[in-house]
Parts: structure tokens; sequence; C-alpha cells
């Protein structure tokens, strides 16, 4: 699977997506909107702006600008991610701009 990228207003309404299908990004966002208010909202431990995540084969890596959220998707291939959170967090960059 080669990465995607997605494109998201602050509530969580997807504005671009690589690939997938509407419903398909549109569950994403949800979820990633969610992982960003649980983590960025929770005060107590002031955790901060979430960067990146890893979980299982995969590398989820997030930037935020204004009220737009960018997300890019990459899955581990061979233990190795197929592109590094570097990579991503530069075509985040060039997505913006």
């Amino acid at each position: 699977m080669e990465s995607n990228l997605i494109v998201m207003r602050e509530a969580g309404k997807p504005i671009f997506a690589r690939r997938g299908s509407e419903e398909e990004i549109a569950r994403q966002c949800g979820l990633f909107q969610a992982l960003r208010t649980s983590v960025n909202g929770n005060k107590a431990f002031h955790l901060g702006e979430i960067q990146s995540l890893r979980s299982g084969k995969l590398c989820i890596v997030f930037m935020t600008v204004g009220s737009i959220t960018l997300v890019a998707i990459s899955r581990l291939e061979k233990n190795e991610l197929t592109e590094t959170e570097a990579y991503l967090r530069l075509q985040l960059e060039y997505v913006f701009a």
C-alpha cells in the first residue's frame, strides 16, 4: 500500500484525500479527530499537539496549521516504513504549500 494524505478541517470534515472512498475517508477523519481531541484536549497532562503515532504496521503523521489538519498514513512493509516519518512530514508541508 502506498501512503495516503488527508486534509481535513478542525472539526474533522475531509477537504482532500489522495486515496479512498468518501465513506472510508470520513470514518478515518472522525477517528483522527477523536485522537487529536483526546490527546490535545487533556489539560491534566499537558501533552501538547500530537505529531505522530505508530501502531502495529501503521505510521500516522499529523500537521496542524490554523484550522486545517493534514494527515499522512504509511504502512510498514517487511518491518520497515515504506516512507520515513520525516518524509511523510515533508509531503504534508508540500501539500499545504
